[in-house]
């Protein structure tokens, strides 16, 4: 209750109530990764960090928190390549789908395309992404992951790459389409635009009678 209680007061604690990390005790991960969140919901990252660096043994969860949080906050892509570096080589920890959608949000927003490319090979080659790119080949994916690395492409200026992974998806869901609806549109490209529009209306036509509860649209 103690540590339910310190991360509430983290998210809205002012100046004269800030708690240093290195007042903080010992947590398990768990009750640490709460304190952290509302941190980084307050736009503290600095007290996040700390938090972090104090936990005695720090989780999936705890690596993909923080790598959104710097993703979001605007902190330069390499904090969270340096993060992902660390969550493999010294805890050991294999990345999973939360941790790829902060990495590409990362690159997205710091406009890095170079290594979103890198994302996108480790992506593939670990199972999380079935966009074609650059290294192995693709595994099964995730959908979450595919749209945020045709997001980064297309924010980076990368249509080309965001075109041929959207080819080469497995699913696709409205936010798929829109990214490189959005990208074709941004550069002018509108007849390209009108006639993939044309193709996603079809595909929905297409597909609108299946009612499986685990059908997603192609």
């Amino acid at each position: 209750m103690r540590w339910r209680h310190r991360g509430r007061a983290a998210g809205k604690a002012g100046p004269a109530q800030k708690i240093r990390s290195a007042m903080l005790p010992r947590p398990d991960a768990r009750a640490a990764n709460a304190v952290m969140c509302a941190y980084l919901r307050a736009g503290r990252l600095a007290d996040a960090r700390g938090v972090f660096d104090r936990m005695p043994a720090r989780d999936t969860a705890s690596y993909s928190a923080l790598i959104s949080g710097h993703a979001r906050l605007g902190s330069p892509a390499a904090a969270a390549a340096a993060l992902l570096a660390r969550m493999r080589l010294h805890d050991a920890l294999a990345p999973t789908e939360c941790t790829f959608v902060g990495l590409l949000t990362a690159c997205a927003r710091r406009g890095n395309p170079r290594l979103g490319a890198q994302v996108h090979a480790l992506a593939a080659k670990s199972g999380h992404c079935s966009c074609p790119g650059p290294g192995p080949g693709p595994g099964p994916g995730s959908l979450l992951v595919d749209n945020a690395l045709l997001g980064m492409y297309v924010k980076c200026g990368r249509l080309g790459d965001a075109l041929r992974a959207f080819g080469g998806m497995e699913r696709r869901d409205v936010s798929s389409w829109n990214a490189v609806l959005a990208g074709l549109v941004e550069r002018g490209r509108h007849g390209e635009a009108f006639e993939l529009f044309g193709e996603m209306r079809a595909t929905w036509r297409g597909t609108r009678s299946r009612s499986s509860p685990g059908w997603t649209r192609n």
